[in-house]
């Protein structure tokens, strides 16, 4: 909550100076972005703000700001997705009788192999079983470039000493290749 306490501060202090007959700058633009992560209307503070009188102590504008939104519930809900897709973050308010309370509910995704990872550290959706892996077990067929789960890769040594990936059809034939000499 103090992040976001820091960045209404700022946001009443780029009003106050707008209101001077500054320009609107792109740190306002930017502010108003990490604003709306937070899950706040920029354009609803503004609003409140100019409800207060100009010479009114910005941390008490701060709180009243604050009150209003009471109380914030983040839930981390693991799911495996499909090819449907998924809701990654949903955001409900709900009033109670200390003020609004806001819950955030953000995906966490079960990969095949079993690991709960965020969203940004999806790797790869296998072309074999049609689910997805995470970066560290993201790997591409080296004969037909099919991406590929840890579950559905099948490693073979070259004769450099590599452990090479392949997906089950192409593993077959460089074995049998492998075999025929």
């Amino acid at each position: 909550m103090d992040d976001l306490r820091e960045l209404i501060k700022k946001l009443i202090e780029l009003e106050q100076n707008e209101k001077n007959g500054s320009a609107k700058s792109q740190d306002s633009l930017l502010l108003d972005e990490k604003i709306r992560n937070f899950g706040c209307n920029p354009d609803a503070i503004r609003d409140i703000v100019n409800d207060f009188p100009h010479d009114a102590n910005i941390d008490n504008i701060v709180e009243n700001i604050l009150k209003i939104i009471g109380k914030e519930i983040t839930f981390r809900k693991p799911m495996m997705i499909s090819d449907r897709g998924f809701i990654s973050k949903s955001v409900s308010t709900k009033e109670t009788n200390e003020g609004l309370e806001r819950k955030t509910e953000k995906a966490l995704i079960v990969t095949v192999s079993g690991k709960v990872i965020e969203e940004s550290e999806i790797g790869v959706r296998c072309s074999i079983c049609n689910q997805y892996d995470n970066k560290d077990h993201a790997f591409n067929c080296n004969r037909c470039g099919r991406g590929l789960c840890i579950l559905h890769t099948s490693f073979f040594k070259n004769e450099k000493g590599d452990n090479v990936p392949y997906c089950p059809a192409c593993y077959k034939e460089v074995i049998y290749n492998q075999y025929m000499w």
